[in-house]
C-alpha cells in the first residue's frame, strides 16, 4: 500500500510506503498522520513524511482510527478499542465487543 499527498493543482508531492501491509484507515492529529494496517500495526508519520513509529498492540486488522483530545483511538478485528497518547504509548484497552470494531466516533454527551 502507498499513501500519496497531492498539491492543489494535482501534482504528487510525496509517496509514503508503510511496508508490505494493506492500509484500512487514516487519521490526522496535530500534523501527525496515523495509518491502520492489515497486520494490526498503526504507522505514525510526522509532518515531513518520515515514519516515526510503528505502534503495535492489536491482534487483528486496524479498521478504524479516531482522534479525541490528546488520544488516538483504534478499532480492530480483534474486537478491541485501544487508546494511544501523544508519545504513541498504549494507555488502555476497551474489550467486550461481539465483533470487529469497524468504525469509531467520539461525541461529547453520549
Amino acid at each position: 500500500s502507498t499513501i500519496k499527498t497531492w498539491s492543489d493543482d494535482g501534482a504528487v508531492i510525496q509517496t509514503l510506503q508503510p511496508g508490505d501491509t494493506a492500509l484500512y484507515c487514516m487519521a490526522v492529529k496535530d500534523g501527525v498522520l496515523y495509518c491502520g494496517g492489515y497486520d494490526g500495526s498503526i504507522f505514525v508519520y510526522n509532518g515531513s513524511g518520515t515514519m516515526v513509529k510503528q505502534m503495535q498492540g492489536h491482534e487483528g486488522v486496524v479498521f478504524s482510527l479516531c482522534v479525541h483530545g490528546d488520544l488516538v483511538l483504534s478499532g480492530s478485528g480483534d474486537k478491541t478499542i485501544r487508546m494511544w497518547d501523544d508519545s504513541h504509548t498504549e494507555k488502555g484497552k476497551l474489550q467486550g465487543h461481539d465483533g470487529v470494531v469497524s468504525a469509531l466516533l467520539v461525541h461529547e454527551g453520549i
